[in-house]
């Protein structure tokens, strides 16, 4: 197994045991990860959820989703590994980058189509590292949904023009 599938499988089991078993190289990081003080105000609601539209024939599984107790806060996580790199020239640590608003934004359009009365305040990408927990908060959830319909609506006339049928 690779990296990200070690971390993502003990943080989904932490969230649903309390512990997150064994990691074996990747234990420091597992460890960073499931001692953040975020997960203190999380419930899981839905942990590696698969979901489909039927209409397009998109499937995905989402990460996870969560309810804040604090906030009162329904959040959508997509969990992401990324190993930071120090850079002796500039004497920084490297951060990850890019969007994912299309990502996120396609959780939440196949969340809205199987839940309807389901609603989502902010999407989150969570970057576990080998020094620490970095928070991406997108908390326009229906700019991210018109991101990735736009995405999928380009996708899927490009795939006309290629497969006339």
């Amino acid at each position: 197994m690779e990296r990200g599938d070690i971390i993502h499988l003990c943080w989904n089991r932490f969230l649903e045991t309390g512990h997150p078993g064994n990691a074996g190289e990747w234990g420091e990081w597992v460890g960073i990860l499931c001692e953040d003080p975020l997960w203190k105000q999380l419930t899981p609601i839905a942990l590696e959820h698969e979901l489909v539209d039927r209409k397009f024939w998109i499937a995905g599984k989402l990460d996870g989703l969560f309810y804040n107790n604090e906030t009162e806060e329904v959040i959508l996580i997509d969990l992401k590994t990324f190993e930071e790199k120090f850079d002796e020239k500039k004497q920084k640590w490297s951060k990850p980058s890019g969007s994912h608003t299309k990502q996120l934004g396609g959780y939440i359009d196949l969340l809205y189509i199987n839940y309807s009365d389901l609603i989502i305040d902010k999407a989150m990408i969570i970057y576990s590292t080998q020094r620490q927990v970095i928070y991406k908060t997108y908390p326009d959830v229906e700019r991210c949904r018109g991101d990735y319909q736009l995405a999928r609506r380009v996708f899927i006339e490009n795939q006309r023009k290629l497969h006339a049928f």
